[in-house]
């Protein structure tokens, strides 16, 4: 979130001790915990889906010819440039809400109630889209190698 901030000049909205998603994955994910079906949310299940993702954007670099030992790296420079030069990079999530509610469970004013058209601090640049990622993957690290010379 830091970096959206910097590029966007909106670091005033960082400064509250809040951290804001880049992407949102992980929302009511069925699993299966010691046997037991259940529903998770959160960093629990969205870790491990964007360890996934990443390592499915890997495994379209090296597929290449040329980039056999190369990969994604850093990832925020690259979801950003993403974003931008591939529309349909994330489907934008425009309804939900994240609210924070404290030990009396009283809502604070820290929530979001809804989630806006384009990034927003609920869902950040909203869901992968993993097949036009990898796509843009490739080109980033062509880009990326050729920005290098």
């Amino acid at each position: 979130m830091l970096f959206y901030c910097l590029l966007s000049g909106a670091l005033h909205g960082c400064v509250y001790g809040r951290g804001y998603p880049d992407l949102s994955v992980g929302s009511q994910v069925p699993a299966v915990l010691s046997g037991v079906p259940m529903i998770m949310t959160g960093t629990s299940v969205s870790t491990p889906v964007m360890a996934g993702l990443v390592m499915h954007l890997n495994a379209a670099i090296r597929d290449e010819p040329g980039l056999q030992h190369q990969k994604i790296g850093f990832m925020n420079p690259f979801l950003y440039w993403a974003a931008r030069k591939y529309p349909t990079a994330f489907t934008d999530i425009t309804i939900g809400s994240n609210f924070v509610y404290d030990s009396s469970g009283r809502r604070c004013p820290l929530g979001y109630e809804t989630a806006p058209a384009g990034w927003d601090p609920v869902t950040g640049l909203g869901m992968p889209n993993i097949k036009v990622l990898q796509r843009a993957a490739v080109k980033w690290v062509k880009r990326q190698i050729k920005k290098s010379k």
